[in-house]
């Protein structure tokens, strides 16, 4: 069997989300605290509720219960960065983002059994909370009052971010593709060896079987031929004639016992 133990999947994905959302709560916290000192309110208090959700979510993660844990971590990602681009405008760049969580939700769902439809369906609702942002999103916030002085300064600093965020998901997502496929590697090479050891373990087998039916039936024959001569030699009485019979009838039973191993260790050894 050449597939990795399904336990190890398990922590493999675990272990892949928890860096993920672990590192999108780093990112969420510093726009955070950019958006407090700067006086944005409305941006702060959502990238609190939003850092708040990710902390639930590395919880469960961490205890193991990761059921529904993806769905929660992209829906509430779609959704917290919807208001955000609504709180903030799009000349803020918020909306960048999503090509962060696109360019990720692929790697996420890597070792999902239903990874196609999981996938199609999570893109479709990301893709569309992109549309509703970039169709019905002003381009200057109508939530709180932004500096237009922030603006350029808050766009780029979004558009490096999100780059930033797009190659570490790369980078995690890459990282444990390439860590799956060297283990199913090294299964297979186990598996491959397990099956040379066993073949040569069962042409050992044969081999002493072949030995042990030659080492026997040298002694069986001599027996069946002087058998055979007192019997022909001799005129033995009524008794001695019985004794023979059944001495031959066992040498002949033990005959076909030997070449009835000897078959079974040629089955097994092909």
């Amino acid at each position: 069997m050449t597939s990795i133990n399904e336990p190890e999947i398990v922590l493999k994905q675990k272990t892949k989300l928890f860096r993920f959302a672990a590192f999108a709560l780093f990112v969420i916290l510093m726009n955070a605290g950019i958006n407090f000192f700067r006086g944005h309110i409305i941006s702060f208090l959502l990238g609190l509720l939003f850092a708040l959700t990710l902390c639930i979510v590395l919880f469960f993660i961490r205890q193991g219960q990761t059921k529904h844990i993806i769905s929660i971590l992209i829906i509430s990602s779609d959704i917290f960065m919807g208001l955000l681009v609504f709180a903030e405008g799009l000349d803020m760049g918020g909306f960048l983002y999503y090509f962060a969580l696109l360019f990720a939700i692929p790697f996420v769902l890597s070792n999902s059994k239903s990874m196609q439809t999981e996938t199609i369906i999570y893109l479709t609702f990301t893709v569309l909370s992109f549309c509703i942002c970039i169709l019905f999103c002003k381009r200057t916030s109508t939530w709180q009052h932004l500096s237009l002085r922030t603006f350029p300064s808050r766009f780029t600093f979004n558009s490096i971010t999100a780059a930033i965020l797009c190659s570490v998901f790369a980078y995690i997502g890459i990282y444990f593709e390439r860590k799956t496929k060297e283990e199913l590697v090294e299964a297979k090479s186990r598996a491959e060896k397990q099956e040379q050891q066993v073949s040569e373990q069962n042409a050992r087998l044969k081999d002493i079987a072949y030995l042990n039916a030659h080492i026997v039936r040298a002694p069986l024959a001599n027996i069946l031929a002087l058998t055979s001569l007192i019997d022909e030699t001799k005129v033995p009485d009524e008794e001695t004639k019985e004794l023979i019979h059944y001495l031959q009838e066992s040498a002949e039973i033990l005959d076909n016992n030997i070449k009835e191993i000897i078959s079974k260790a040629t089955y097994i050894n092909s």
